[in-house]
């Protein structure tokens, strides 16, 4: 999986595009490049087998993001390996780990977004988001895969932090 990474777009959108249809999923995950990720909560009810990714905007205004998780645990499969390419484009290596969620939060909120992959996005049925991620507990930077819902979107969801 791998994406052209468009961070010199500097987009800085607040919460009201994450609640509206008029900016490209694209557009509002790459919004989330250079943001700090708080905290990871795990998904119940309808939302069980995903966990919300807490992050702030560049606004300032918290966001919940989905990500993918294993159903009835409290683990998430995550890329161990993620590399920035040459183009500036990032390739998530297929190996996955399953990491807890306790481990996962354990090094915010100094974990940051620093990239997003994407992959067939155009095709629902087999469309791959990823988020890239780096902290000081890791040595190299790991991508977690975004929810993506029947419809071949995710939900974003106005949270405090």
């Amino acid at each position: 999986m791998s994406t052209k990474n468009t961070a010199t777009q500097d987009l800085e959108l607040g919460i009201d595009a994450y609640a509206g249809d008029e900016t490209s999923t694209a557009d509002l995950l790459l919004n989330l490049e250079g943001r700090a990720v708080h905290r990871f909560t795990e998904g119940t009810g309808k939302h069980a087998g995903t966990a919300l990714m807490a992050v702030e905007l560049p606004t300032g205004e918290g966001l919940g993001v989905q990500v993918s998780m294993d159903v009835d645990t409290s683990q998430a499969e995550v890329h161990p390996i993620a590399s920035q390419q040459h183009d500036g484009s990032w390739v998530v290596d297929p190996t996955t780990e399953k990491w807890t969620l306790d481990s996962l939060e354990e090094p915010c909120p100094e974990s940051q977004i620093i990239g997003v992959a994407q992959k067939d996005i155009m095709d629902p049925d087999n469309a791959r988001v990823a988020v890239i991620l780096e902290s000081y507990l890791h040595d190299s930077p790991y991508a977690l895969d975004i929810h993506i819902n029947d419809s071949g979107g995710t939900e974003f969801f106005e949270i405090e932090l």
